[in-house]
């Protein structure tokens, strides 16, 4: 794994949770060519309703991010980077992405929240436990327009 300022098939963002026993500290989403063409058609919408000084944001169902825990040299040094950043595209493998720790919740009701100007986050929720789980806001307007080799 490695941070990338080049669009790659990854982006790896900064993650929390509010729970008082699980962990989570930086969120996985896979960047594939219906992840954007989905994306572009919600920011369609979005563009629409941009004049509306009362709209705020809009959810849609969506599970293309995992969330993780920081318990590898890598990340380590990366959640300092990621700290100013809040998001990176990342070089890695599925098989890497395999090999990370997931929080112990089982997490459920997955969704991107998208915001005004094309801006999103994921959101989730700990299936038993309701304890949510979320992501930084990253630039959705900017990744789907950047190429990257998976397109």
């Amino acid at each position: 794994m490695r941070l990338s300022d080049i669009p790659t098939g990854y982006i790896i963002l900064n993650a929390s949770t509010d729970s008082d026993w699980d962990f989570c500290d930086f969120a996985i989403i896979k960047i594939d060519k219906n992840w954007k063409n989905e994306q572009r058609k919600k920011l369609e919408l979005i563009m629409a309703l941009g004049e509306d000084y009362n709209f705020h944001s809009i959810h849609y169902c969506d599970a293309s991010c995992r969330f993780y825990q920081d318990d590898c040299d890598f990340m380590t040094d990366s959640m300092e980077f990621l700290k100013e950043r809040q998001w990176s595209y990342l070089e890695t493998t599925d098989a890497e992405i395999e090999n990370l720790t997931a929080p112990k919740n089982v997490l459920d009701y997955y969704r991107i929240v998208l915001k005004r100007g094309g801006y999103g986050m994921y959101t989730c929720y700990g299936k038993q436990s309701s304890e949510q789980f979320r992501t930084a806001d990253f630039p959705v307007h900017t990744i789907v327009h950047n190429d990257h080799p998976t397109n």
